[in-house]
């Protein structure tokens, strides 16, 4: 019933959102119920999150607008986060292009000997997983048959011989905290550690499980999750191969306004981030909550 209205909504606030200036009233006069409205800003943000990232940059105009947008939209909580943790890193990045120099933190943030003229540029709450197998269920496969005794009683006969049925998954093996340095990546668990050097780095995946890690002279990856993963492969990427330059923003003196009246408007609180339990790329969350909102508006 509200498909169409609650699209129209989307894209008014998404509209709104780009302008830098978004107005209660004007989405009050598409009447939409709470539920609706919801989907509707969720729907926006995607949209606008898409649209400011066509070009797989996000500036600091860019990312005051979409804040802006996300928190005037009323969305859950673990989605909210996400998004935001997401569009800091993707700034972040856009900011070491643009100065053409990884960020530094205190030494003290990573319980690690440092190497000399060794640099740390990233730390976060990490956990590892492992491939387990477990058997769930035992079934019973043969042959089989049952003749009729008396009313409500058989008796059963034949081949009957048990199985295990078992299935592989994924689980947290360790937690603690995933960094990069200059010279180096690792892990510093509970249980356990591991470091491996820049030149040792095969490749790193986003798969479904976490980010895959591959070394050199190792067959298995090491799996961890720490999502969002932009902000620490494009710095062992950096690391890796370098940084490609931006050039430094010029605003006009009318956007110069419009980011000092983003920066004054107040963030809801974030709560504190823990050790990572699952996840998934935010894109890939995104992708599914929006087709989902349009999916549904199509079938109906």
């Amino acid at each position: 019933m509200y498909e169409i209205v609650r699209e129209q909504y989307a894209d008014k606030l998404a509209e709104m959102a780009d302008k830098g200036i978004i107005r209660s009233e004007e989405l009050a006069a598409y009447k939409l119920p709470k539920k609706a409205a919801k989907e509707a800003q969720l729907l926006a943000c995607g949209k606008y999150y898409f649209k400011v990232l066509d070009d797989n940059i996000l500036t600091d105009l860019e990312l005051l607008k979409l804040k802006a947008l996300i928190n005037f939209s009323d969305l859950d909580e673990k989605i909210r986060t996400r998004f935001l943790d997401s569009i800091s890193g993707l700034n972040a990045i856009y900011r070491i292009r643009v100065s053409g120099e990884l960020p530094s933190l205190p030494p003290s943030d990573i319980p690690i000997v440092f190497k000399k003229d060794e640099i740390l540029h990233f730390v976060s709450a990490a956990s590892t997983y492992k491939k387990k197998r477990a058997t769930k269920r035992i079934d019973y496969a043969g042959p089989t048959a049952s003749i009729k005794i008396c009313k409500g009683v058989r008796y059963r006969l034949g081949s009957i011989s048990p199985r295990r049925v078992s299935s592989e998954f994924w689980d947290v093996d360790d937690q603690g905290k995933f960094f990069i340095t200059s010279q180096r990546i690792g892990f510093i668990g509970e249980k356990s550690n591991f470091t491996i050097a820049i030149s040792k780095i095969l490749s790193l995946q986003d798969g479904d499980n976490g980010l895959n890690i591959f070394k050199e002279g190792r067959q298995s990856p090491f799996v961890l999750q720490f999502p969002p993963y932009d902000l620490p492969l494009f710095l062992i990427s950096a690391l890796m191969d370098g940084i490609e330059k931006l050039p430094a923003p010029q605003y006009s003196d009318e956007e110069k306004a419009l980011i000092e009246k983003l920066k004054a408007i107040p963030e809801r609180p974030t709560p504190t981030k823990v050790a990572a339990t699952g996840g998934g790329c935010l894109l890939h969350i995104i992708c599914a909550l929006v087709f989902l909102l349009l999916f549904g508006a199509l079938i109906k």
